[in-house]
C-alpha cells in the first residue's frame, strides 16, 4: 500500500498536470484536445471548481460553442464559494462568478438566479 501511494501522484497534482497540458494544447490551437485534458483534470480533482470554469470558457471562447459551455458555467456557479473576493482583483478584472452569470445571460437571453 505504501509503495502504491509513492507511485501514484495525488489528485491535485494530476489535476495541475492535466490543466497545464490543456493550456499547452490551447496555445497550439488544439482547443478540442484541451477539453479532454480539462475533463481529466476535473476527474482527478472534482473539488476544484476553477476547472469547471475553465471548461466552460474553453467551450465558449476557444471552441466557439457557447451552448456546450453553458452547463459548465451553471455547474461552476452552483459550486462557487460565496467567499470569492473582489479585494484580490485589479479594478479592470471581473470575478469569475460575475463573468459566468453575464455569459449565461448573454447565451440564454435570461436572467441568472443568484445562489
Amino acid at each position: 500500500e505504501k509503495a502504491l501511494r509513492l507511485l501514484m501522484p495525488s489528485g491535485d497534482f494530476l489535476a495541475t498536470l492535466y490543466s497545464e497540458l490543456a493550456d499547452a494544447a490551447t496555445s497550439c490551437g488544439r482547443a478540442d484536445t484541451a477539453v479532454v485534458f480539462l475533463k481529466k483534470a476535473l476527474e482527478s480533482d472534482p473539488g476544484n471548481n476553477t476547472l469547471r470554469f475553465k471548461l466552460a470558457y474553453q467551450y465558449d471562447y476557444h471552441l466557439r460553442k457557447p451552448f456546450d459551455g453553458l452547463p459548465w458555467y451553471r455547474e461552476f456557479l452552483n459550486n462557487a464559494a460565496a467567499t470569492e473576493s473582489r479585494e484580490d482583483l485589479q479594478p479592470q478584472h471581473l470575478l469569475r462568478t460575475d463573468y459566468a452569470e453575464r455569459r449565461i445571460r448573454e447565451i440564454t437571453g435570461r436572467r441568472v438566479n443568484k445562489r
